[in-house]
């Protein structure tokens, strides 16, 4: 077991579900904490019994929609010149975010969906939509989406190998990660080559 999951893993035994809420909730607000662990732990433990894995899926959803929707009012009443200014409590610069920024606007719907995947657009998702003025009702809806197959998919993944393969799934969890990680970095670099051919991408991408 990784030293990530045994460090998680008790906070889920002893809080349950609360742990997974704020977790995931102050995650999605832009802080660094390991969301998506969480909710693959949760999962792991749901496969054991500990907890319920619709109720544990229903409160990871919760928690991530109810903080994006929240930065997103911060990023669009408050504008970009305050997220920026208190930006670097959570690693946001204005380069970032004009990079992050040129993504949302080029993808539009399929940006706000996507962004969940990817770690670094994942947390500032709401700030960015928020900042790009993009209209509510179209962020709650991809937001929803976005949280469902996000939360859907890792506990769901989770809770199966956890029913099913425990023993094999404890000991290719390194492998996974870093096949993860290889996904990861390709999608950054297909970004960070859209936002170079984008002439209205002046920062760095991710």
């Amino acid at each position: 077991m990784t030293p990530l999951v045994e460090t998680v893993r008790p906070y889920i035994n002893h809080y349950g579900y609360w742990a997974i809420f704020f977790g995931v909730f102050l995650e999605s607000l832009g802080l660094p904490l390991p969301g998506e662990t969480l909710i693959i732990v949760a999962g792991l433990v749901a496969a054991k019994g500990v907890l319920n894995l619709p109720g544990v899926i229903i409160v990871a959803i919760m928690a991530t929609f109810i903080a994006n929707d929240i930065s997103y009012f911060i990023g669009y009443k408050a504008g970009r010149n305050f997220v920026v200014k208190h930006g670097k409590y959570v690693f946001i610069n204005e380069s970032r975010l004009e990079s992050l920024e040129s993504f949302v606007k080029r993808h539009g719907t399929k940006g706000v969906i996507a962004a969940r995947f990817i770690i670094g657009l994942r947390q500032l998702n709401g700030f960015i939509a928020g900042t790009a003025k993009m209209p509510w009702l179209q962020f709650v809806i991809c937001n929803m989406i976005g949280a469902i197959l996000w939360v859907g998919w890792w506990t769901g993944l989770s809770y199966y190998f956890g029913k099913k393969f425990d023993s094999i799934f404890v000991k290719y969890y390194f492998l996974f990660g870093i096949i993860c990680l290889i996904m990861i970095i390709i999608m950054a670099l297909r970004f960070s080559k859209n936002a170079d051919q984008d002439p209205s991408a002046k920062g760095p991408a991710l």
